[in-house]
């Protein structure tokens, strides 16, 4: 049993972005939330040997954060400022302005997390009138309060509520993975390589042959919308049973797995409180988020 020196403790980290893992355990959690808080210090002695990071003066980086931190206090009650962040294009796809990187130093090395932003972020702040940086951070800082999570399902779909578009909040979780992307652009690719060819052959059957292509990305497409707009559709059920029996409804359901967003979404509120009070009986993460918000 927790005393209230622990348990506020628990909570200030959870605000922090410091959220404990499904079936993370006590000693793991504090050791974790201890060297994240430290980590620039804890990376330094080896830094140049384990990132490919410029290791520039973090004034800049930490007021991005900063700035960030707005949005996910406001969706998820986060604000980890203790996430460090380095401008550099280093592995970045064309299409990515950044990313998390997740990770141990050392296999005993407890999991922390920094922020990679495309060097051109360091001096602006909106791209092409629609990307805003402090929404792209804030996206990141999404997935490092669930560093510890393996529950690909909603991770998108929880990352891209941070932003101020209508239309990046529904379709930008679409693609499930980076294999589903280059899946896409490969046959995007393929189909325009296969008709600059039959145009310089002038071959009207390899045409008909190979019409079909074309329909791959089409299915690609459709099943993706579908399988986007169940995503949703449970979501939105999730946070309409949490509804009546906590404060913040969205905080909650980032903090839960993917079978439990499925689960509360097809469960009455007296059921979800009842699921909270016997898993609050077990497990870290769920006497943490019984505490804040329930």
């Amino acid at each position: 049993m927790m005393d209230s020196d622990e348990i506020n403790q628990y909570f200030i980290w959870n605000e922090q972005g410091l959220i404990p893992g499904p079936g993370e355990s006590e000693v793991d959690f504090r050791r974790r939330a201890a060297y994240c808080l430290q980590l620039i210090k804890e990376l330094d002695p080896e830094f140049e040997h384990r990132f490919p990071f410029p290791k520039a003066d973090q004034t800049i980086g930490k007021a991005v954060v900063e700035e960030a931190c707005v949005l996910t206090q406001k969706f998820y009650g986060i604000c980890p400022e203790w996430v460090p962040l380095f401008f550099s294009n280093y592995k970045l796809a064309p299409w990515h302005g950044g990313c998390a990187w997740i990770f141990q130093v050392r296999e005993d090395s407890p999991t922390a997390a920094i922020l990679q932003m495309r060097r051109s972020w360091r001096d602006k702040t909106t791209h092409l009138g629609v990307y805003k940086r402090e929404e792209l951070v804030a996206h990141e800082l999404c997935h490092v309060g669930r560093m510890m999570f393996h529950e690909r399902k909603f991770e998108e779909i929880l990352a891209y509520q941070t932003s101020s578009a209508g239309w990046q909040r529904y379709f930008g979780p679409i693609i499930g993975s980076a294999h589903e992307a280059m899946m896409f652009m490969s046959f995007l690719i393929l189909i325009l390589l296969a008709d600059l060819f039959i145009v310089f052959t002038e071959s009207p059957a390899l045409y008909t042959a190979l019409w079909w292509l074309k329909l791959v990305p089409v299915a690609m497409g459709a099943y993706g919308l579908v399988r986007l707009w169940r995503k949703h559709r449970t979501y939105q059920s999730c946070l309409e049973m949490l509804q009546p029996v906590v404060k913040s409804p969205g905080a909650v359901a980032y903090r839960l797995t993917d079978e439990e967003i499925h689960l509360f979404a097809r469960s009455a509120p007296k059921a979800i409180q009842a699921y909270a009070e016997r898993r609050s009986e077990q497990e870290l993460r769920w006497r943490v988020i019984r505490g804040a918000y329930f």
